[in-house]
């Protein structure tokens, strides 16, 4: 039969022919499951810790940090995400509901929705 040499799997019991193995394909997989990139985790974290500083220093009333937690907890519940970005639960979900497709937080220097207060020119 082409000399291969079969081995009994220690798990399962079937046979293979995998050299140097104790287990056959299926239980391999089965006993070790994927694990993520220990260079992307760390990238992760650090991420995770640099925006939850960052959101942390910005202003309680900046016009910035809606659209921010509008776009950063995306994918997440409100109270992990208001946990991270230093904000109440309730304040996620607001900002959740809320359209900020047109905010420009590169240009913008005040909030759209706010109506300054003019001065009078000096005499």
């Amino acid at each position: 039969m082409g000399g291969a040499c079969q081995r009994v799997c220690r798990n399962c019991g079937c046979t293979h022919s995998r050299k140097g193995h104790r287990h056959c394909w299926p239980c391999e997989k089965q006993r070790k499951p994927t694990q993520p990139n220990s260079t992307t985790l760390r990238t992760e974290q650090q991420l995770t810790h640099n925006v939850t500083e960052l959101m942390r220093t910005f202003p309680p009333h900046s016009h910035h940090r809606a659209p921010l937690v509008h776009h950063l907890s995306r994918g997440l519940d409100s109270a992990t995400a208001a946990n991270l970005l230093h904000c109440s639960p309730s304040y996620v979900r607001q900002c959740k509901r809320k359209n900020y497709s047109g905010a420009d937080l590169l240009q913008d220097k005040y909030a759209r929705d706010v109506k300054r207060q003019k001065t009078q020119p000096a005499v």
